[in-house]
């Protein structure tokens, strides 16, 4: 998952890249960027960055809808991969894909909340839409893994089954 982060991250490093300029967002949060910050670290026109998305809100979601991206791809391909360990090693591959996704970014950001937090946020139903795959993915793992005789959820209570909408 690391080598993912790093290698979106080295992708976003091209001039002209308009999705590059999420490191905007960084240092002032949403709502002290401006379409001209966004502009300037992605090395582009401020008009370019209207060719790709109508506002700033739509930007800020657009950086937030490739975040989650990126974070569902590594723990989907942590619980798909194969051999490489037992169902442990899986787990925890895919709680790093989020976890550690998430700590990079508090870390490089003293406004990740803006970016985190669902109930608030200008991406709130993208992030409580990717709380829901991510959850999936788990789930679906443990299923499987359920079937393969691996683990017994029964005799714990548990089921591997997502819990009721709400």
């Amino acid at each position: 998952m690391l080598g993912s982060v790093r290698a979106s991250q080295e992708r976003r490093q091209e001039p002209g890249d308009p999705h590059r300029g999420d490191g905007a967002l960084r240092p002032h949060g949403y709502r002290r960027t401006s379409i001209g910050d966004i502009a300037r670290e992605a090395e582009i026109a401020k008009g370019t960055i209207y060719l790709y998305f109508e506002s700033k809100e739509a930007c800020f979601r657009g950086v937030c809808a490739a975040f989650i991206a990126q974070m569902l791809d590594g723990a989907r391909a942590a619980a798909a991969a194969k051999g490489e360990g037992d169902l442990s090693a899986q787990l925890e591959a895919v709680l790093a894909a989020k976890f550690v996704s998430v700590f990079e970014l508090v870390e490089r950001s003293p406004h990740a909340r803006e970016l985190l937090d669902s109930s608030d946020s200008v991406g709130g139903d993208l992030l409580r839409r990717g709380d829901r795959d991510y959850e999936a993915i788990v789930i679906g793992l443990l299923a499987r893994a359920e079937r393969r005789g691996e683990i017994a959820l029964a005799p714990a209570g548990l089921t591997a089954t997502a819990p009721p909408p709400g």
